[in-house]
């Protein structure tokens, strides 16, 4: 009788215990679907006529909008010509504004061997059409490298056509790669000083054995060794006026000397030193 009156009051307050609440995210979940399908019921037929609307309409805007690309070059073209630029670049604008790929055009202009640099700019107008300005710096020839190759004023090396007739008037740098950018300081310094004479060189060479060796524009031939290159040239310098300059037989000099130098003729009857 007792088991049966406890049974009673266990039975009793699992009835009487109040119902647990629904977590609040669960409730927000009911909710939100509740809603959904209700927004569903009243407004999906509307929804899906005007995805299908636009679906039909997108090809005939993409077409409104994608007008063709005019191509505008712009720069200095000394090696390059607009004509070879147009030529390369006309094929990739045939899809229009959209599909004009600017990275690549920048990429496919910049892999010519005398372009320094490309900024690609497209602009979109739909009165007067889109355009894609092209601004293009080519790199300026110093010398030519070795007869396979040219330098440029910033001393890069570019591997281009040697068939160019304008090209083939550059002077002539000859070394290896590693005395390069010493062959480039002493290029521009002769230069300077042998332009107070106005002689130019035709061809500057350094050999591991022989030093460094010139020839200019006038025939001379000036070997200068490995050494003090610049004192030996002034030394050279400023003997010019007084000896060189009054006698159009000389041949080539040798500035190899610690004090001096040797004086070669054409015609071989005296030799001259100067110190």
């Amino acid at each position: 009788m007792m088991f049966s009156v406890n049974v009673a009051k266990a039975n009793k307050r699992r009835i009487n215990r109040p119902k647990t609440p629904k977590p609040k995210i669960l409730q927000m979940l009911v909710l939100a679907r509740t809603w959904l399908w209700q927004w569903l019921r009243q407004y999906g037929l509307m929804l899906c006529l005007g995805l299908a609307v636009l679906w039909l309409m997108v090809p005939t805007a993409v077409r409104y909008v994608n007008v063709p690309v005019a191509l505008v070059l712009a720069g200095d073209f000394k090696q390059h010509s607009k004509a070879q630029f147009e030529q390369q670049l006309k094929p990739l604008l045939a899809g229009g504004f959209f599909k004009t790929n600017v990275r690549e055009i920048k990429k496919r202009v910049e892999a010519n061997a005398w372009v320094k640099q490309a900024l690609v700019n497209k602009k979109w107008q739909r009165t007067y059409g889109s355009v894609l300005v092209v601004q293009i710096q080519e790199h300026k020839p110093i010398a030519r490298y070795n007869g396979r190759a040219f330098l440029t004023t910033e001393g890069h090396v570019v591997e281009a056509d040697l068939s160019n007739v304008s090209l083939q008037q550059l002077p002539d740098i000859k070394s290896d790669q590693s005395h390069l950018p010493q062959m480039m300081r002493l290029y521009r310094q002769l230069t300077q000083l042998l332009a107070v004479h106005e002689l130019q060189i035709r061809q500057l060479s350094f050999h591991p054995v022989l030093g460094l060796g010139m020839r200019l524009d006038n025939g001379w031939r000036l070997m200068v060794g490995r050494h003090e290159v610049m004192k030996k040239m002034l030394r050279w310098h400023r003997f010019y006026e007084q000896l060189i300059a009054q006698d159009r037989s000389i041949k080539s000099f040798d500035l190899r000397y610690a004090n001096g130098f040797a004086v070669g003729w054409q015609h071989p009857i005296s030799m001259m030193s100067g110190s």
